[in-house]
């Protein structure tokens, strides 16, 4: 993650402004001083965790996936690249996250087989997935080496285990997926730091304040 250092030893958490905020959740160093609290981004923690998980044995088929999830989910709802083209999918942060910080169209394949992998391993810890009306359905495995972050199927599943094969699997690399992850973070960091007038910030700067920086007296 790219660091750009502002000193906010002497200012108050609470007299804070936007970028300040925002500094401390995208591009600060592991941990920041205000005049009165130890600051930490949950971001760069979470994204710190999803790297080590991906590294052992026992932790790295579910833990690596649901950090990466989790950081996507939380960059879409807070940020935007402005310099890009207006997000014009739905409602989904993940899938905004995938279009302004990894260059997947919120409209392709890859982008609704993803979000559809978050669904089902963050509600059970499951790798299938459907839509509300149970109209389609979605069976995943990991591959890894597969040479791009996910191949969605070639032909529709139909939620029946008879019809389980190849062409109805999406394989989906879980190395790729924290590479892409990581890239999305550092991407956010940079933008922050080189051209700060492009990065749209979605949410007021209290909610990233108390949802997304964890802080305690000094």
């Amino acid at each position: 993650m790219t660091n750009r250092v502002i000193d906010l030893s002497t200012k108050p958490l609470s007299g804070l402004n936007d970028e300040e905020i925002v500094y401390l959740h995208v591009a600060g160093r592991s941990q920041e001083y205000t005049k009165d609290f130890i600051v930490i981004s949950v971001l760069r923690e979470i994204n710190r965790n999803m790297k080590h998980t991906s590294g052992f044995n026992n932790s790295k088929t579910f833990a690596p996936a649901l950090c990466a999830f989790a950081i996507l989910d939380q960059i879409g709802s807070c940020y935007e690249d402005a310099a890009m083209a207006p997000y014009a999918g739905d409602e989904v942060n993940i899938k905004r996250a995938l279009y302004y910080f990894c260059g997947i169209a919120p409209s392709s394949p890859e982008a609704e087989y993803l979000y559809m992998l978050r669904n089902s391993m963050v509600h059970d810890a499951s790798m299938v997935s459907h839509n509300k009306p149970k109209t389609k359905w979605y069976f995943f495995r990991y591959r890894t080496n597969l040479g791009q972050l996910i191949k969605t199927p070639s032909a529709a599943w139909d939620g029946q285990a008879a019809t389980i094969g190849n062409g109805t699997t999406a394989y989906v690399d879980p190395d790729e997926l924290v590479t892409a992850t990581e890239t999305a973070v550092n991407k956010l960091g940079e933008i922050f730091v080189d051209r700060r007038s492009d990065l749209k910030l979605r949410v007021p700067k209290t909610e990233i304040l108390h949802k997304y920086l964890m802080w305690d007296r000094r």
